[in-house]
């Protein structure tokens, strides 16, 4: 089965999910993104991006300049476009704000960790924010130390299927460092685009207004 193969596959850590893609009645193709854990996710930010890219790149080859795309995912029908720089965008839909399912005690433990509570955002998957000072010693953790610390605030919040942990090393008006703990794969991914919306989202909801457009995320 596909996901007896993500397993496998996410087990060499070249891979952190794997993306089917499939025929749509209802869209230009679907995308189903399945984790380590062989849990089938609800979204995933950069495999549809990705998707985009090969379907685009299919197209273009094809003489065909379609300039936009759907793509069927299980938390609905995404929007992507070519832009005439040659990039590729995609409307992601809305932000869901859970800070009401994380209590004051969840996150007086979580902050026992050294890190601040910065948000609970549901951007198709589920991240936990958090963020560290400049000067804490958690700037200095290897990988392992990483998804050690992110594992134990991972099992802090009461969520079906677990949560992704992204911690904040750094932000100003312009760029933010994370980096972040995926669920799924249950180790810190290379990147998730998810999680940058998750970031901004917090910022914006905690009266960050000086953060500027574009904005970077390492």
């Amino acid at each position: 089965t596909l996901a007896e193969v993500s397993k496998q596959l996410c087990a060499t850590g070249c891979i952190d999910d794997l993306l089917a893609i499939d025929q749509s009645q209802a869209a230009s193709a679907s995308l189903r993104v399945i984790g380590g854990d062989k849990r089938e996710a609800d979204f995933c930010g950069d495999g549809v991006l990705f998707v985009l890219h090969i379907l685009f790149g299919q197209m273009r080859k094809a003489g065909r300049q379609e300039t936009t795309l759907l793509i069927e995912t299980r938390q609905g029908i995404k929007s992507g476009s070519r832009n005439k720089d040659g990039s590729i965008s995609a409307t992601i839909g809305a932000i869901d704000i859970r800070d009401d399912e994380v209590t004051e005690r969840t996150r007086q433990a979580i902050e026992a960790f050294g890190v601040k509570y910065e948000g609970f955002r549901i951007v198709g998957e589920p991240h936990l924010v958090v963020s560290c000072p400049i000067q804490s010693t958690l700037q200095k953790l290897d990988r392992s130390g990483f998804e050690q610390l992110t594992r134990q605030l991972a099992a802090l919040v009461v969520h079906e299927g677990g949560v992704n942990v992204t911690l904040i090393l750094s932000s100003d008006s312009q760029s933010a460092k994370i980096r972040t703990f995926e669920r799924g794969v249950k180790r810190m991914t290379r990147a998730c685009g998810s999680a940058a919306i998750s970031v901004l989202k917090s910022f914006s909801t905690l009266e960050k207004s000086y953060v500027s457009s574009p904005f970077q995320m390492a």
